[in-house]
């Protein structure tokens, strides 16, 4: 009887252990967010790894390995080391640090149109701050290429900088057209025809899009601050 009594109190016991081993399973899915958008690492069991976006059907593969605490996760060739530990999956070094969880980090959201705006709600200096990609919106600032930044005073806008579209529409002021609450300007140049439209968001950032041909991108702008009057 004393031997039945101890084998049932080690079954019961191996029972009780498999939940926690499958808590403390690092495979599965972790998530992080890159700039405002989420990235998506998938964890098997057998030591492969994949690398994705939400809503993607482009997946990065790879390898992984977990040597206690450490972990390398090696995507197409090029791996990236870093530590499992309370929780959480953290990548990278001081250059570029991602930290990956178990829960899906909330998106940045792009505002309503404000389709009520006035002209005169776009005047002022106005700096990127996002570019839209995927529906989310990516910091600018890791774009890796020259932004422009925009001027608008009585229905006329200018870039500033080194941008393409700087390079394109030149730094003249350009003269836009009101109505339905955005400003426009569509022109051809040869056999490609450019469009510009400026929209007010209710969040009071500005939305650019710009058309070249059959491409479009969609950059966001918080307006600059005031500078300080010389004492």
């Amino acid at each position: 009887m004393r031997k039945l009594f101890s084998l049932i109190l080690v079954v019961c016991m191996a029972c009780m252990m498999i939940p926690a081993m499958a808590e403390d399973s690092i495979a599965g899915e972790w998530y992080a967010s890159l700039a405002g958008v989420t990235m998506v690492m998938n964890l098997s069991e057998d030591g492969t790894a994949e690398m994705t976006m939400p809503g993607s059907e482009n997946a990065a593969s790879g390898t992984w390995v977990l040597d206690g605490e450490k972990i390398t996760v090696t995507i197409e060739d090029s791996p990236a080391e870093g530590t499992y530990a309370d929780g959480k999956i953290t990548l990278g070094d001081e250059d570029m640090t991602m930290v990956f969880t178990r829960e899906m980090p909330k998106a940045n959201e792009i505002a309503e149109v404000n389709t009520a705006a006035a002209a005169e709600d776009f005047d002022g200096t106005w700096d990127i701050a996002y570019i839209g990609y995927n529906g989310t919106l990516v910091d600018a600032s890791l774009a890796g290429q020259a932004l422009p930044g925009l001027v608008v005073e009585n229905s006329t806008m200018k870039f500033t900088g080194e941008s393409s579209l700087a390079q394109v529409f030149g730094t003249n002021a350009l003269p836009l057209t009101f109505a339905d609450g955005a400003l426009s300007l569509s022109v051809s140049l040869g056999e490609t025809s450019y469009g510009l439209k400026l929209e007010m968001l209710e969040d009071g950032m500005l939305s650019l899009t710009a058309v070249m041909g059959d491409t479009s991108a969609t950059m966001y702008f918080v307006k600059a601050a005031a500078e300080e009057p010389a004492a």
